[in-house]
């Protein structure tokens, strides 16, 4: 794929990133991004901001929203990320965009989509079978944002969406009820399984990814 032409039209000229948790991918990508579209990303990380001096989500929005053209915040904290990011929409006054919360990651999943685009053509993955399986990572327990991400956007392509993993690895139960809602509207289907072999078997896509129980 042809790398972008650097562009004066890029909607966003300047973006702040504020940056709760470390990255490399998407801090890489966003800044690539942004460069590649004539525009600027800020890498902000928020110990070096007054947010520990007591600057609160609203402070935030209100602050940067004057500042810079767009707002991306990782903030994955278990039950604090999406409400953070919610809390600073609200009061900003321009797109404030998700680089990962404790509830979904959606460029990521986009990103992921796009790859499986480029191998099997927009219209060749309805059908497909991908399994997304919990896989063991020694690190730390990862947030559950990608595997709830990719099995909401997956079952809205028409794919068969398979979720392996072991039982005291579920995923937030009404993001499953919409998975399973996605796939009877678009002709795909959705399934929970907790035998890795079975998961596996006939699968076009292999989605191995670690992540902690909720």
């Amino acid at each position: 794929m042809p790398w972008a032409k650097a562009t004066p039209s890029c909607a966003i000229n300047a973006l702040a990133m504020l940056f709760f948790f470390t990255s490399t991918r998407t801090r890489g990508s966003f800044e690539a991004g942004m460069a590649q579209l004539g525009g600027h990303a800020a890498f902000i990380e928020s110990q070096t901001t007054q947010i520990s001096h007591g600057d609160t989500a609203k402070e935030i929005g209100e602050i940067y929203g004057r500042y810079f053209d767009g707002i991306a915040i990782r903030q994955c904290d278990w039950g604090v990320g999406n409400q953070y990011l919610r809390e600073v929409a609200a009061a900003s006054r321009v797109p404030v965009l998700n680089m990962q919360c404790d509830v979904y990651h959606p460029f990521q999943i986009l990103a992921d989509l796009m790859t499986i685009m480029e191998h099997y053509g927009r219209e060749g993955i309805r059908g497909k079978t991908i399994n997304v399986a919990w896989a063991y990572a020694s690190s730390y327990q990862k947030p559950i944002s990608v595997p709830q991400s990719l099995i909401l956007l997956m079952t809205r392509f028409g794919m068969h969406v398979r979720l392996t993993h072991p039982p005291e690895y579920k995923l937030m139960p009404d993001i499953v009820e919409q998975a399973r809602d996605n796939s009877k509207k678009h002709g795909g289907s959705f399934e929970i399984g907790h035998d890795f072999d079975e998961g596996f078997k006939g699968a076009d896509i292999l989605y191995p990814k670690s992540w902690g129980a909720c």
